[in-house]
């Protein structure tokens, strides 16, 4: 960010020195550099706002199993997930296009202590229906 900041400012020096009646250019070297202090605070406010939902989701589903569906299991932030929101077990169910999991073993993953069922893709139609169903049966999220 600092070096697009840092170009920026040298145009529009480069564009002063050749244009010395553009106030408005003047106006813009302003702006860029005012946006660049609040970006700063905002993203600050942005990091303060997320750690206070993200407490609040823990709050909800620590110690519960979250259940992904679909796409192989290769996320690296799967665990990084896991421990932020104290889950006791993550389940995904990896699928492939046209290899669907199967109603059946998306339900039997579905259980009382489930915090929530997500479905990432490449699950097949029929099958989101009865995850809907066994999710709505044990109140969990989907």
């Amino acid at each position: 960010m600092a070096g697009n900041i840092d170009s920026a400012e040298l145009n529009i020096q480069h564009a002063l020195t050749i244009y010395p009646d553009l106030n408005t250019v003047k106006n813009v070297e302003e702006d860029v550099i005012k946006a660049h202090d609040n970006s700063k605070e905002i993203r600050s406010i942005r990091k303060e706002r997320l750690e206070v939902k993200i407490k609040g989701l823990r709050g909800k589903v620590a110690g519960k199993k979250l259940v992904i569906v679909g796409s192989p299991d290769e996320k690296e932030w799967k665990e990084v997930l896991r421990g932020e929101l104290a889950l006791s077990k993550m389940e995904w169910i990896t699928t492939s296009y046209g290899k669907a999991p199967g109603s059946e073993h998306i339900s039997s993953s579905i259980g009382r202590n489930t915090a929530a069922v997500i479905v990432y893709c490449f699950i097949g139609h029929m099958d989101s229906p009865a995850a809907k169903r066994k999710a709505e049966q044990v109140g969990v999220s989907h």
